[in-house]
C-alpha cells in the first residue's frame, strides 16, 4: 500500500538515545496500526542539519516533526523559557506535570501561533548540572569569567550572562571539540547526557545545582498535522502518550546511572549555594526581564511550583 502521508522527523540527538528508541517505535507502531496509510522516516544526529535549522524547515514545511528543546523554541517565541526558569522545579517529574498542564498550556498556543503543533506530554531531559574543567563552583562567584557551553538561545545567553560567566554557543555535535580547544570551560546538562556522549573527558567537577529543568517538545508543522484526519491524529497522540510514560521512568533511571558513572570515573561533586544564585539573578534584573516576556498569568502559575 501506498502511503497517504510520507513524513520527515528529523533531531540532533544520537540515534542510541532514549529518545531515537521511542521514536523509532513510535512510528513503526502509528505505520502498523495506520495499516499503512502513514510512513515516517528518521533522521537522528543532526543529520538535516543544526537545531535552529531544523526549526525553520519544521516551520516551512520541508520537516513535519521535530522533537526540539524549550530553549531553542524560545528564540521563535520566548514564553517556551518558562521551561528552563532557574529553580523554578523541585523536580523533573514536577516540572513535566507544569508542563502538560495549563503552564504548558501558554507554550502550546504560542508555538501554535507560530505554525508549530506541540503535543501535551513532553520528554524530559531531566534537572541540569554545571559541569567544570580548571575551577569548582560553590557560590556564584565562583563562575564569574566562566566560558559555559549553551544552545544558541538568547534565554541562556541572557541566564548565564547575569550569572557572570562568558556564555559560548555551541550545537551539541561539537561540545567535546569547544572544550579539547578550550574554546568552553564546561557546560550545563544532565548527568545522563554527559556520561553517555563521553563528554566528561576534560571535565573535573560537578557542581550539583539543579538549575534548570530541560525536556523535548513533540512537535509537528501545523499545517502537516491539520492535514490528518481525526483518526491518525488521535493514533499519534494515544501512542506517544503511552511510550513518554515509559521514557519518562527510561530517562530518571538513566540519570541515576549517569551520575555513578560520573562519580567512577572520579569528578569531584560540589553543592552550589542556591540562594547566592538566585540573588544574583534578582540583581541582575533577570527575573523581572523574564517576567515581562513569559508574561504576568503565566508567570503565577510558575509560581504555584516554586516561588522566585
Amino acid at each position: 500500500m501506498i502511503a497517504q502521508h510520507e513524513w520527515i522527523c528529523a533531531h540532533d540527538i544520537s540515534a542510541k538515545s532514549i529518545l531515537n528508541q521511542l521514536l523509532v517505535q513510535l512510528w513503526a507502531e502509528v505505520q502498523e496500526a495506520s495499516s499503512g496509510r502513514m510512513n515516517v522516516s528518521l533522521h537522528p544526529n543532526g543529520s538535516l542539519g543544526g537545531p535552529d535549522d531544523m526549526v525553520d524547515q519544521m516551520v516551512s514545511g520541508r520537516i513535519q516533526v521535530h522533537p526540539v528543546s524549550g530553549m531553542i523554541l524560545s528564540r521563535i517565541t520566548p514564553v517556551v523559557a518558562l521551561e528552563g526558569l532557574p529553580f523554578a522545579y523541585p523536580t523533573s517529574d514536577q516540572a513535566c506535570q507544569a508542563m502538560a498542564g495549563s503552564t504548558g498550556d501558554a507554550v502550546r498556543s504560542a508555538l501554535r501561533a507560530k505554525g508549530i503543533h506541540s503535543l501535551r506530554s513532553v520528554l524530559p531531559q531531566g534537572l541540569n548540572q554545571i559541569f567544570c574543567r580548571g575551577r569548582q563552583i560553590h557560590t556564584v562567584d565562583d563562575l564569574k569569567g566562566f566560558r559555559i557551553r549553551i544552545g544558541n538561545s538568547p534565554y541562556l545567553k541572557d541566564l548565564y550572562g547575569s550569572l557572570g560567566c562568558d556564555p559560548q554557543p555551541v550545537d551539541l555535535q561539537f561540545i567535546n571539540e569547544a572544550i579539547r580547544e578550550g574554546r568552553a570551560d564546561g557546560m550545563e546538562m544532565t548527568y545522563n547526557g554527559v556520561a553517555t556522549g563521553q563528554r566528561d573527558e576534560m571535565i573535573e567537577s560537578i557542581a550539583i545545582s539543579n538549575i534548570r529543568f530541560a525536556c523535548f517538545w513533540m512537535c509537528f508543522n501545523a499545517e502537516a498535522w491539520d492535514s490528518l484526519d481525526e483518526e491518525l491524529q488521535m493514533l499519534i497522540e494515544s501512542r506517544f502518550d503511552v511510550l513518554a510514560k515509559q521514557y519518562v521512568l527510561e530517562i530518571n533511571a538513566a540519570n541515576q546511572a549517569g551520575l555513578q558513572t560520573l562519580q567512577d570515573r572520579g569528578l569531584t561533586l560540589t553543592t552550589i549555594d542556591t540562594e547566592s544564585f538566585r540573588l544574583r539573578l534578582k540583581d541582575a534584573g533577570f527575573f523581572d526581564r523574564w517576567r515581562v516576556q513569559i508574561g504576568e498569568e503565566v508567570w503565577q502559575s510558575i509560581e504555584a511550583y516554586h516561588e522566585n
